[in-house]
């Protein structure tokens, strides 16, 4: 089976190790991941949080309320914390006209 190949602000191409956006050091834990789950333009969306020890919540959210980092479809967020700079991290992916987004917010 073939690897995709991608690129991702922050991933080393030879390693495939995401690096933190501020300090470049590879040793990054999740926290929680937040899923957005939107038909196109629907006045609600769907928010599903997976957080510390696997606690989990589900409901249903005004989607101009939520975080949905995507303003019109589904959308991932997940949260880290370097072990270097010990600063909060969230990579946000999007779905925008076909193209998927990857971005970070610090």
């Amino acid at each position: 089976m073939a690897q995709a190949m991608f690129k991702v602000v922050g991933v080393k191409s030879e390693d495939n190790i995401l690096h933190c956006p501020i300090c470049n050091e590879q040793n990054l834990h999740h926290t929680s991941v937040e899923v957005f789950t939107r038909h196109e333009d629907d006045l609600t969306t769907l928010v599903t949080v997976v957080g510390p020890a696997g606690k989990t919540s589900v409901g249903s959210v005004d989607s101009d309320q939520c975080l949905n980092p995507s303003s019109r479809r589904d959308g991932l967020r997940i949260h880290f914390i370097c072990e270097h700079c010990h600063g909060g991290k969230v990579l946000e992916i999007a779905q925008h006209k076909g193209c998927t987004l990857v971005e970070w917010r610090i």
